[in-house]
């Protein structure tokens, strides 16, 4: 079901054309254009870090699960196309994170609704008309975008929004393989479409809970602060400087492990297989990550938030090595795992260098939902304070 929106991109593709797509794909995260895309993360964490300035100054709530969108997209749009959005500019026309919501709101529904997997069942529903009709346009903007960067690269002149970047962006990596006759248009509109759905949602909550968890120990928070503190002194750092944040990457990882970001994936068996001693035939098994974050034989109190935990994690995996998984395992695993964790990285840091972070529920008012990307119905609603760092 999810070709219908994402095409045969990396998430929804099998084989040969996986190998092939996983091959051109790889190269889009290399160390060096990972480092390319520092500046961009952080112009967006520093843009995000002007609104909660505004939330400070007013004593204003807001919602982490909205701000967090805001944040992913900015990133995602840029580094996956060059197509750059302004999170402080209200009346700034976003086509794409309109589209794509309305188109994954509606898609979300029929996962649970068996009777809908027929497309021409759906296409006759309100939600697979609403569906079809936003995915189209989502597929038709995207397309414009890929066929802008080939005029770009011929030093044609181009919408204003799109910025020809001093380094490669993901596109360019796809349209160099496109320029060998490697992938075509439709093959980039899947491949661009995928790296959205796979990196903009699961990102998003990854940071809205990473905030909300430091709000409810403020002692985690405290010891963080200490950390960045140390690292922060300067406006700008480099990727060194986020390898070094040892408890930064502490709280990320057992955030990922309680709020664990996809309740389940699955895997397709294409021949016997045997697994714990049991004979599994052609089928699809599903991995339940969920349950395995909070599985009592691997993990102490496994409800509460302990960063430690993952002090010497690596001597504990030898036993038990797939016991944390949050971004799945084996030759599927996610691509842009390293991308993901250097976004939530910096976007923290400028958040808990400038500002205490207190939250306003306790974890049972979270309404949590377990359809797709886990996240709270009810949103995570924080406040903050401005820290005094002149003083410090």
């Amino acid at each position: 079901m999810l070709d219908n929106f994402i095409g045969n991109g990396l998430v929804s593709s099998y084989g040969d054309l996986w190998k092939q797509r996983r091959r051109l794909i790889t190269p889009a995260f290399h160390f060096d254009i990972l480092n390319g895309f520092l500046p961009v993360m952080e112009r967006c964490s520093k843009e995000l870090i002007q609104i909660l300035g505004k939330h400070a100054c007013e004593e204003t709530s807001f919602n982490a699960i909205n701000m967090g969108t805001e944040l992913t997209m900015a990133v995602i749009c840029e580094t996956s196309m060059g197509y750059k959005i302004s999170l402080t500019k209200e009346s700034q026309d976003n086509d794409f994170k309109s589209l794509y919501e309305n188109a994954t709101i509606v898609m979300s529904k029929r996962f649970y609704r068996p009777w809908l997997m027929n497309d021409f069942i759906y296409s006759l529903t309100q939600d697979g008309k609403i569906f079809f009709s936003h995915r189209d346009a989502l597929r038709n903007w995207v397309t414009s975008i890929i066929e802008e960067r080939i005029r770009f690269r011929k030093n044609e002149t181009g919408d204003q929004n799109l910025r020809q970047p001093k380094r490669k962006i993901v596109i360019d990596v796809l349209l160099d393989a496109y320029e060998k006759g490697e992938i075509g248009v439709e093959g980039m509109v899947d491949e661009v479409t995928t790296l959205v759905f796979a990196g903009y949602e699961t990102t998003s909550s990854n940071f809205a809970f990473s905030l909300y968890c430091l709000g409810r120990n403020p002692e985690c928070q405290a010891k963080l602060y200490e950390e960045i503190s140390e690292f922060g002194k300067s406006e700008n750092f480099n990727l060194d400087d986020l390898k070094r944040m040892a408890y930064l990457d502490l709280v990320i990882k057992e955030t990922l492990r309680l709020h664990v970001t996809l309740n389940a994936f699955s895997r397709d068996i294409k021949e016997g297989t045997i697994l714990g001693g049991k004979i599994f035939p052609e089928c699809m098994l599903v991995v339940d990550v969920r349950n395995l974050n909070h599985n009592e034989e691997n993990w102490d109190n496994p409800m509460s938030f302990i960063p430690e935990r993952f002090e010497n994690f690596d001597e504990r995996k030898k036993d038990k090595a797939f016991m944390f998984i949050p971004f799945s395992a084996g030759p599927r695993n996610c691509v842009g795992q390293r991308f993901a964790l250097m976004e939530l990285k910096i976007a923290l840091f400028h958040c808990v260098k400038y500002f205490a972070i207190f939250s306003l529920q306790n974890e049972s008012e979270i309404e949590q939902t377990f359809q797709g990307v886990n996240t709270s119905t009810n949103g995570l609603h924080l406040k903050v304070k401005r820290r005094n760092i002149g003083s410090e």
